[in-house]
Order: structure tokens, then C-alpha cells, then sequence
């Protein structure tokens, strides 16, 4: 292979950016005000990531999506 992409990988590329189309994963609404809560209670990140359904980087994202208020509130919650 001289480093081209190949039909299929073009054609599908081609199909999947017509209008309307949609790619990548279903985005996950999460509710920030549970995290919170099971924050304060003094649950882990790991056990609210899996009560949720998604992983801990998530959950650690989410909850701290760049306020330093959040950021202090949540990490200080034990």
C-alpha cells in the first residue's frame, strides 16, 4: 500500500458527512447536581462513575468543567 486511503474508507467518509448525518459517539447528558451530591456524601469518584454509567475521567470533567469554585467544592467534598 503506497499510504492512500482506500475506497471504502473514502466512500464511507463521503456517505456519513452528508447534512443530517451525524458521527462519532451519542453525547451522554449527565446531571452535574448528582455528582455534587454524591460528592458531598463522600462517595468516590470510581462508584459514582459506575452508578452513572460512564467512566471517571468523565465524571472528574464534568464536575470540574474549569471553575475553581466547582474545582474546590468537589474535591474538598470528603
Amino acid at each position: 500500500m503506497d499510504g492512500k486511503p482506500t475506497y471504502q474508507e473514502v466512500g464511507d467518509l463521503s456517505q456519513a458527512n452528508l447534512p443530517g448525518k451525524q458521527l462519532g459517539r451519542p453525547k451522554k447528558i449527565l446531571d452535574t447536581h448528582r455528582i455534587a451530591t454524591l460528592r458531598a456524601k463522600g462517595v468516590g469518584w470510581k462508584r459514582i462513575a459506575a452508578e452513572l454509567g460512564v467512566g471517571v475521567g468523565t465524571i472528574y470533567r464534568v464536575a470540574l468543567d474549569g471553575s475553581t469554585t466547582r474545582a474546590k467544592f468537589f474535591l474538598n467534598a470528603r
